[in-house]
């Protein structure tokens, strides 16, 4: 796989397209564990980014999934899990609205915002999002990760967007408020990761 994402990174996509087969080739033999899993699931990623094809951002995410269910209490696992289901939504929701293979760009709920032109565009998009499945799965994997994992600043950034957008409605002015209290807790907890991640940025630098 890593030679695939070099390749990527060098701008040589039919080679890297080789090179993630092979990888999700070599992973598929080998006995089916939350590792091989994740890392099968990963080098699909990297394939749909570079191919477009659906159907590889699909088996990514059925891997993952099966991941965690092996290993149910991966915060890792998890995350990687709440990504990809999270980027699969998104991409339904926005469909061929955006050329994502053209712009390298992978699937983000602040995209939306680039959609619309009016208030009655941006409800339509709220909707959407609100009903997805792939919406609320992401929501219910990142929940977890929190519990698992309550410094991790990503997890917090992904539920505070999908939040927003399901709070923001003038019919949903109660849970607006709500989300708005358990937001500040959320942005106080960002700030201590933060700072407890440059300390250990410190203390790695100090010993070198």
């Amino acid at each position: 796989m890593a030679l695939g994402n070099k390749a990527i990174r060098d701008g040589k996509e039919e080679e890297a397209a080789t090179h993630l087969r092979q990888a999700i080739d070599l992973y598929a033999r080998q006995t089916e564990s939350a590792g091989p899993l994740n890392n099968g699931a990963l080098a699909y990623f990297s394939l749909f980014r570079v191919t477009g094809e659906r159907e590889a951002l699909d088996k990514g995410i059925a891997m993952m999934e099966k991941a965690v269910l092996l290993e149910p209490k991966d915060s890792i696992l998890l995350g990687n899990t709440a990504h990809s289901v999270l980027e699969g939504a998104v991409r339904d929701i926005i469909g061929p609205a955006i050329d994502f293979k053209a712009l390298k760009m992978t699937g983000s709920l602040e995209l939306l915002s680039h959609l619309y032109k009016d208030q009655a565009g941006r409800d339509r998009y709220v909707q959407q999002v609100r009903r997805h499945a792939g919406i609320a799965k992401a929501l219910a994997y990142y929940d977890r990760v929190l519990v698992l994992a309550p410094k991790n600043a990503h997890a917090y950034e992904a539920v505070t967007s999908i939040r927003s957008i399901h709070a923001t409605s003038k019919s949903c002015a109660v849970c607006s408020g709500v989300w708005r209290r358990r937001n500040r807790t959320f942005q106080i907890r960002l700030v201590s990761c933060s700072v407890s991640t440059q300390a250990r940025m410190t203390r790695s630098c100090a010993k070198r």
